[in-house]
C-alpha cells in the first residue's frame, strides 16, 4: 500500500485513515529513528558480498530512499566497494 511513495504521502494517507492530524514532529522523529537503526542494525543478506563479487557487470540500487541513506547502508554492510562512486548523493 505504501510502496514507492514519499514519507509525506504515507503520513497524509495515515492521517486520512485516522481522521486526525498526527503530531507535527512525528515524521521527522520517525525518519531520524529509522536512520539511527539502519546505521547500527542493518546487515547484508547472507551471500550478498559473494554474489556482487562474482557479478561482472555494472550494478545499481533502485530505491526511493535518499542516496545518503543508501550509501550509509552499503558502507555499514561492507558492500559499498562493489558500487564505487556510482552511489547517489
Amino acid at each position: 500500500r505504501f510502496a514507492g511513495i514519499s514519507d509525506a504521502e504515507i503520513w497524509a494517507r495515515v492521517e486520512a485513515d485516522l481522521g486526525r492530524k498526527l503530531p507535527p514532529t512525528l515524521l521527522q522523529e520517525t525518519v531520524q529513528e529509522i536512520d539511527r537503526r539502519l546505521a547500527t542494525e542493518v546487515l547484508a543478506l547472507a551471500g550478498a558480498d559473494a554474489m556482487l563479487a562474482a557479478f561482472r557487470h555494472d550494478r545499481c540500487v533502485c530505491s526511493n530512499s535518499p542516496g545518503a541513506r543508501i550509501r550509509m547502508m552499503l558502507e555499514r554492510t561492507g558492500l559499498a566497494g562493489h558500487f564505487g562512486d556510482r552511489i547517489g548523493r
